[in-house]
């Protein structure tokens, strides 16, 4: 998946929007180096509030200075998609069970992201 980000990142701003809890990620920013992969990172935590919320999208399109319309969100809970979809952002669900990034990658290129 960091592979994949990577290359992403090399034509796209990236952004991590997460509910997990901040220590956690504050060590994966470390031990992962998730600021190389990651224009912006928003942790639930810090901002109070998650990925059911509106805000924290609205906050995170902002910081990349975009627009919903051009944002593709993924997710591997597809609760999670309900809320950014509603606002107008492209979505993916991703089976991380089954961890086929070959199918990722092609719901990537079908909504026109150059990988």
């Amino acid at each position: 998946m960091f592979d994949l980000v990577k290359k992403i990142k090399r034509n796209y701003k990236t952004a991590l929007i997460t509910d997990s809890e901040k220590d956690r990620i504050d060590s994966l920013r470390i031990n992962q180096k998730l600021d190389e992969y990651f224009t912006v990172i928003q942790v639930s935590a810090e901002i109070g509030t998650g990925k059911s919320k509106e805000s924290i999208f609205n906050k995170t399109v902002k910081e990349l200075g975009v627009i919903n319309d051009e944002c593709v969100f993924i997710d591997n809970q597809e609760k999670y998609l309900i809320t950014p979809k509603k606002i107008g952002i492209n979505t993916i669900f991703y089976n991380q069970k089954e961890n086929n990034i070959k199918e990722l990658i092609k719901d990537l290129k079908a909504l026109k992201i150059e990988i």
